[in-house]
């Protein structure tokens, strides 16, 4: 199927700017929502939802092992991936937690390379100046987690990122119908695993906890998670993997206006860095000597 680039422009927009306010939703709503309740109940209504919208769309229903592989990616990115970044958040800052996911670009592409797509000399370069950003902004001392959160966290992004890609790998169902089932399952899983578990279903959530569901429902998963599934399939890991640099400035400067806090001049430095690395990865093929590395086969992935 042949790439849209405007489409695959409008998916990264929506990428960057949708999932820069996810830690903070989540932070919000696990505050009075257990992690497993909270993720098996936002994934099961998105991905309902988003299989219905495939459907009215004329989208046609995926053969028994794309079902089969879009469990697998489902469980893999919302049960063994989200819930332990939900399962942090109760203890650790959102700002923290996008600095600590940011670490899946690396993953990423080491995992991509594991399958024989090892990044290019310019996408490393990108890759090396947006994590330097990453640990610029950490220097920067204005959000403090655990250091057990932060382990989490950091397994959490392993995780998303082998799931990612994987995802690329195996037949996986395309478009809204392919994120919805992937959404449900993975929220089936949790569900299932919360029954398991035993964990306590008579909660009493707050308003503000009902609306960041919501909007994690809405937003976060519906919007966003179709972004990235759709720059997944059609983009290289490293501009795909790209959104984690971005997602965290814009989750420190949403902490800064909504929660108050300040922004030190090292957070302003790292934004400048973070945002050169993205521009390096976004536009590497176009850097000379490396058009003919970057042929259709390893744009497609």
């Amino acid at each position: 199927m042949k790439k849209n680039p405007v489409l695959l422009i409008i998916s990264i927009i929506l990428l960057y700017t949708t999932w820069s306010s996810t830690y903070l939703a989540i932070r919000v709503a696990v505050r009075t929502i257990p992690p497993l309740i909270m993720t098996s109940s936002r994934f099961i209504i998105a991905g309902m939802l988003m299989y219905l919208l495939a459907l009215m769309r004329g989208e046609k229903q995926p053969a028994p092992k794309e079902w089969l592989a879009a469990a697998l990616i489902g469980t893999i990115l919302f049960l063994m991936s989200n819930v332990l970044l939900c399962v942090a958040e109760q203890t650790v800052d959102s700002g923290v937690s996008a600095i600590a996911v940011s670490s899946g670009a690396l993953w990423m592409c080491l995992f991509s390379g594991f399958f024989g797509k090892w990044p290019s000399r310019i996408e490393w370069l990108g890759i090396i100046t947006g994590f330097a950003g990453i640990l610029i902004l950490n220097l920067g001392g204005t959000a403090k987690g655990n250091l057990s959160g932060g382990l989490v966290l950091i397994l959490s992004a392993m995780i998303w990122s082998f799931g990612s890609v994987l995802s690329k790998k195996i037949r996986v169902p395309s478009g809204f119908m392919g994120s919805g089932i992937e959404m449900f399952f993975g929220g089936l899983a949790s569900l299932i695993t919360a029954v398991l578990l035993r964990q306590n279903f008579n909660i009493h959530p707050s308003a503000e906890s009902i609306t960041a569901l919501i909007y994690l429902i809405i937003v976060g998963g519906m919007v966003g998670f179709s972004s990235f599934m759709y720059v997944l399939q059609n983009a290289r890991p490293a501009l795909a993997s790209s959104y984690a640099y971005v997602n965290t400035i814009g989750a420190v400067f949403l902490g800064a206006i909504l929660l108050k806090e300040k922004i030190s001049a090292s957070e302003i430095g790292a934004l400048i860095v973070v945002v050169a690395g993205v521009v390096i990865v976004a536009t590497a093929h176009t850097w000379p000597g490396q058009k003919a590395k970057f042929s259709d086969e390893n744009l497609e992935g």
